[in-house]
């Protein structure tokens, strides 16, 4: 493929996928997908923060927030917890979080039902944020040393953020209106880049592919070693 046509095909890719209404981890991209599991499946995520951005989803899901707590199976947090220590031994560190109960499609979607598709974000070698969350919340959350144990805990609450700056520790918060992408945000800032925050306006399609294909060789090698 030319340079040109190249650029007119990453143009195309990032208009259609940052535009999307609907629930992309149901249909996720192709070119994102980097690993996949009898559960779930790891993709790169558009709009990527940090080299190695991922994000985690399950491979089943309900459109009903309460229902789709369900489906949460240790396998889910277990590979979860692996693909955090992966990405941390590459990276030096790894930030993993999740706005528990928000729905991913578009809140002005003309849809019916919203989608819950449960998912977690990872943002390798950027700076802790806890000590934001605590600041925000002003409280030290709920901990856990397993990532299982808090998302059970999660699902009894109405609405949560999670956060994780290292395997083994878990925090957990209660919360009702935080506003859509505002763990990115809080990394966004970290990183003194707070326009990138929004990865619909800001895809960056060319770095979320590159990101893809080295996760793929990166989880490759890993799992294969493991199994």
């Amino acid at each position: 493929m030319s340079e040109s046509n190249k650029a007119m095909w990453l143009k195309d890719f990032e208009q259609v996928e940052s535009q999307r209404t609907d629930c992309f981890l149901c249909r996720p991209a192709a070119q994102l997908v980097a690993h996949v599991d009898s559960e779930q499946y790891t993709m790169a995520g558009l709009g990527p923060l940090a080299d190695g951005y991922a994000i985690i989803a399950t491979n089943t899901h309900s459109s009903d927030k309460e229902e789709n707590t369900q489906l949460l199976s240790e396998s889910f947090a277990k590979y979860s917890e692996s693909v955090q220590a992966i990405l941390a031994t590459q990276f030096g560190s790894c930030v993993l979080t999740e706005h528990g109960k928000m729905p991913l499609c578009l809140p002005d979607a003309q849809s019916e039902t919203h989608c819950f598709h449960k998912h977690l974000l990872l943002f390798p070698g950027v700076p802790d944020p806890c000590a934001e969350f605590y600041d925000y919340f002003d409280a030290e959350g709920e901990h856990f040393v397993s990532l299982f144990e808090a998302l059970k805990f999660a699902a009894k609450l109405p609405r949560y953020l999670l956060v994780s700056s290292r395997v083994g520790e878990y925090l957990i918060f209660a919360t009702q209106d935080l506003p859509r992408q505002f763990a990115r945000v809080i990394v966004a800032e970290l990183l003194d880049q707070p326009d990138l925050a929004s990865w619909r306006t800001h895809p960056n399609g060319d770095w979320a592919l590159q990101n893809a294909t080295f996760l793929r060789q990166l989880l490759a090698d890993n799992f294969r070693q493991t199994r």
